[in-house]
């Protein structure tokens, strides 16, 4: 014969968690939250870290672009890049030492706050267009020029006349804590081809 077990025999049913169900799974959303937020701590830094280096290429590309559509200099060429209005560079070594923050324009205008041209008519850059100031601040233009000669598989610095020039631009950022670091470095080597009769 089977036995019925009454309400009152079976063991009390339990209801809630206890303390220390409680302080562990606390435990491992804390484990878990700092996890993730040092995870996005690390990216928000790389984004960072990449976007200056995005512009710091863009300045580069930019300014060696200028550079190479300038000419060759036909004197002995003594460069001092010491102003910051880019438009009476007419050769080469006239950018020599070009050193400036923050980076402008061949025209002597902080790139970005330049006016720009519309159906031939000059205007101021949209508010919304400009890029914060305090950020261009951090960024710096430098150019060097240098005679150079052939030596092998590489170029060696000349001080008498040469038909070759290598141009180094380089854009460091500066960053909050006052640590300046190169984001990009570009050469190149320039020839003086003469023209066939």
């Amino acid at each position: 014969m089977q036995s019925r077990v009454s309400q009152a025999e079976l063991p009390p049913r339990r209801t809630g968690i206890t303390l220390v169900e409680t302080m562990i799974s606390v435990s491992l959303m804390t484990f878990a939250a700092s996890a993730l937020l040092t995870a996005v701590s690390s990216s928000v830094q790389v984004s960072t870290d990449n976007l200056h280096a995005a512009v710091a290429n863009g300045l580069a590309d930019q300014l060696m672009d200028e550079i190479a559509a300038v000419k060759f200099p036909t004197g002995s060429g003594s460069g001092s890049g010491a102003s910051s209005n880019r438009s009476g560079f007419t050769d080469l070594d006239s950018y020599n030492g070009y050193n400036v923050s923050p980076p402008q324009a061949r025209n002597g205008q902080v790139i970005g706050m330049d006016a720009t041209t519309v159906n031939e008519v000059k205007t101021d850059r949209p508010q919304p267009f400009q890029p914060d100031p305090r950020l261009l601040s951090r960024y710096r233009q430098q150019v060097t020029v240098e005679k150079v000669a052939e030596s092998g598989n590489t170029w060696v610095v000349v001080s008498q006349s040469s038909t070759l020039r290598r141009v180094t631009v380089t854009i460091s950022y500066t960053d909050a804590q006052g640590k300046t670091t190169p984001l990009a470095v570009q050469v190149r080597v320039f020839s003086n081809v003469a023209v066939a009769p």
